[in-house]
C-alpha cells in the first residue's frame, strides 16, 4: 500500500493511493452442498491480485451564519480511480474475475447546517463508470438527514464536590 498527499492547504487537500488486495480465502477456495470452486495459487485458474490506484482532491470551507442558520459546512471531493484483476461474485454466486481495467469517476458534495437545535446533514454523490460488470455501484445518491441535537439545561451538574449535583426528577416506568 502506497498512500501520498499530494497537497495540503487550510482546506483543500489532495492525496493519492495505490494498493494491492489479494482475494479472500472464500473466493480462492469453497466446497459446500451446492458450489465447490478451486481458485488456489499454483493452480490453472489462480486470481490475480486486486490492484487499485486512487487520486482525491477534497475542499472543505466553514461558511458564514446567515441569521438562524449557524454552524453551516461545505465540503466537496472529486476521486479517480482505477481498478485492474476485480475479483467478484457473478450473477450465479461464483466468485469471477475481471482481468479489464475499471476507470470510476466520483463527485460528491456536503453541506451542513445548523437552526437552533436541528443540525441538518445533507449528502449527494454521483459516479460515473462503475455501471460495468463486476461493480455495481448507483450513478447517483442522496441523504438528507435531520438529527435533534441534545441540550442539557444549565445547572444540572456544577462542577466540584459531589453534593453540588441537583437532583432531577426521572418520569416513571
Amino acid at each position: 500500500m502506497l498512500v501520498a498527499r499530494l497537497y495540503s492547504h487550510r482546506s483543500a487537500v489532495g492525496w493519492g493511493a495505490a494498493r494491492s488486495y489479494s482475494p479472500t480465502l472464500t473466493q480462492q477456495e469453497f466446497v459446500g452442498n451446492h458450489y465447490e470452486w478451486h481458485h488456489l495459487p499454483g493452480t490453472s485458474s489462480e486470481f490475480s491480485n486486486t490492484n487499485t490506484t486512487q487520486l482525491t482532491g477534497r475542499l472543505r470551507l466553514k461558511l458564514p451564519s446567515l441569521g438562524s442558520l449557524t454552524g453551516q459546512h461545505f465540503e466537496a471531493s472529486v476521486s479517480a480511480v482505477n481498478i485492474a484483476n476485480l475479483v467478484y461474485y457473478n450473477t450465479l454466486g461464483v466468485p469471477a474475475q475481471v482481468t479489464t481495467a475499471r476507470n470510476i469517476q466520483i463527485a460528491r458534495a456536503r453541506h451542513q447546517v445548523r437552526v437552533g437545535r436541528l443540525n441538518f446533514d445533507n449528502q449527494a454523490t454521483y459516479t460515473k463508470g462503475a455501471d460495468v460488470e463486476g461493480l455495481r455501484i448507483p450513478v447517483g445518491y442522496q441523504f438528507a438527514g435531520v438529527l435533534r441535537g441534545l441540550h442539557f439545561p444549565q445547572g444540572i451538574i456544577k462542577p466540584g464536590r459531589r453534593r453540588d449535583v441537583l437532583p432531577v426528577a426521572l418520569p416513571r416506568i
